[in-house]
């Protein structure tokens, strides 16, 4: 039950930062796997968005290894694998100690990319695990890949300056 109360509270934080980035962000009426449909109404680009939400952090008890967590993600592997024609993203959110960690946002063609050829992730039937390692210096590593770069990556959507 809290997870349906969690993943909807992710969602629409996602979706308040795309509308006060200056996009339309709508959630379809029915949902095979898009979360989120983004608009920037300037010129009717569209992008979709997957939104993953978790609060179950496992954290590091060694000392040396103080204030480092680990999350689990399980994404849908024809979701991970599809060819997209709109370009489709994921949003990782953590909430941890009551509040939300940045959001960690990739390209679908990044993730798809770096599982097949960086072997990130654990297939599972339908579903592939993706662990992300976080440390307290801001690095964030997936099956030993660093993709501190993707944490509040909002750049895929530039705030939108300029209206008619």
């Amino acid at each position: 039950m809290w997870d349906m109360y969690l993943g909807r509270a992710a969602q629409l934080y996602v979706m308040s930062e795309f509308i006060v980035r200056g996009y339309n962000a709508a959630i379809p009426e029915v949902d095979i796997g898009d979360d989120i449909v983004v608009i920037r109404d300037l010129d009717d680009s569209l992008s979709k968005v997957q939104v993953k939400a978790t609060n179950t952090c496992h954290e590091f008890t060694a000392t040396q290894n103080q204030g480092v967590f680990r999350v689990q993600f399980n994404l849908n592997k024809t979701q991970l694998l599809r060819d997209v024609v709109a370009p489709f993203y994921f949003i990782f959110l953590i909430r941890r100690y009551s509040q939300w960690y940045e959001p960690l946002i990739f390209p679908q063609k990044m993730l798809s990319d770096d599982f097949i050829s960086q072997k990130i992730g654990t297939p599972d039937k339908d579903k592939v695990k993706l662990w992300f390692k976080i440390y307290p210096s801001g690095v964030v590593e997936c099956s030993g890949v660093d993709y501190s770069k993707q944490k509040a990556n909002w750049s895929y959507w530039p705030i939108v300056q300029d209206w008619p």
